[in-house]
């Protein structure tokens, strides 16, 4: 079990999040995020949500999508280490030194809560990227949940304006396996 009670919000309001249930895991997303079938299967994804927003006249596009790997890691820390090298070798993503990945345990022993930012070329936008990396040993599955947040301005002041970070944890928190 990833969390316990002393680690989540006390109950989810039905009002602003919705529950995605998949056979392994359940967590929740903010209602107004929209379900899209077509990215889920060609992603071959587990889930895969969508959700647009505006403020101050600035646009943010922000999207989640969860899976499964069955059997790939023998470990969290090979599963971690594969993911980040996976985020640095996209050569579409152009990462600024002064805000490293951030790795660091997520309320478990088996899970890690990974922070990165980088610039999109083919988009040209700024991207906030928190990753949920889950380790089921008794199964050998791999979790991941990820939410990625694209916008216009610089990294500092749109993670701290619109708290990416905070929400990102609230999402994550209600994350639980199903076995």
């Amino acid at each position: 079990e990833l969390n316990t009670s002393a680690d989540t919000p006390q109950e989810i309001d039905a009002s602003t999040f919705q529950k995605d249930e998949t056979a392994n895991y359940i967590f929740h997303v903010p209602y107004n995020w929209k379900y899209s079938v077509e990215d889920a299967k060609f992603g071959q994804l587990d889930s895969y949500f969508i959700g647009d927003a505006s403020y101050d006249g600035n646009i943010l596009f922000a999207k989640l999508w969860s899976d499964t790997e069955k059997n790939k890691y023998d470990s969290l820390e090979s599963a971690t280490e594969e993911w980040v090298d996976g985020l640095y070798s996209n050569p579409d993503r152009v990462f600024n030194s002064e805000f490293p990945v951030e790795i660091e345990d997520f309320y478990s022993q088996n899970a890690k809560f990974v922070h990165s930012n980088f610039y999109r070329k083919q988009n040209d936008l700024n991207q906030s990227r928190y990753d949920l990396l889950v380790y089921d040993g008794k199964n050998n599955n791999f979790y991941s949940v990820t939410l990625s947040f694209q916008y216009y301005e610089p990294f500092d002041i749109a993670e701290n304006y619109l708290e990416l970070t905070e929400h990102s944890r609230m999402i994550f928190l209600t994350f639980r396996l199903n076995n």
